[in-house]
C-alpha cells in the first residue's frame, strides 16, 4: 500500500474552502462540470484534477499525484476531457 502526505502546493492546486468546493442543485452541479471542463481555473477544478491524478496513479497512467496532476490539467486544456463527455452524452441520448 502507497500512501502519500501532501499539501495542496506540493500537487500545483490552491487552498480551498468548504464553501468553494460545496455543489447545489442539479443545475449548479451542471454548470461547475462545465466551467471545469472549459478549463476555468478555481477550487472545483483543482479538486477535479487531485481526484483524476489520483486515479491515474492507481491506474499507472502517472507516477505520483503531481506528475498526476499535470496530466488531469493537460487533458482538460486540450479539449479531450469535454470531448469525452460530449460523446458520452451523445451515445446516451441514442438509448
Amino acid at each position: 500500500t502507497t500512501s502519500y502526505d501532501l499539501t495542496p502546493e506540493e500537487m500545483g492546486v490552491g487552498v480551498a474552502t468548504s464553501a468553494e468546493l460545496a455543489g447545489g442543485s442539479i443545475e449548479k452541479n451542471v454548470q461547475i462540470t462545465t466551467s471545469v471542463l472549459a478549463g476555468e481555473p478555481g477550487a472545483a477544478r483543482d479538486i477535479v484534477l487531485v481526484n483524476a491524478a489520483a486515479a491515474l496513479v492507481v491506474a499507472d497512467r502517472a507516477t505520483d499525484i503531481p506528475a498526476g496532476v499535470n496530466v488531469a490539467a493537460d487533458s482538460i486544456d486540450s479539449g479531450r476531457a469535454l470531448s469525452a463527455l460530449e460523446n458520452l452524452v451523445e451515445l446516451t441520448n441514442r438509448s
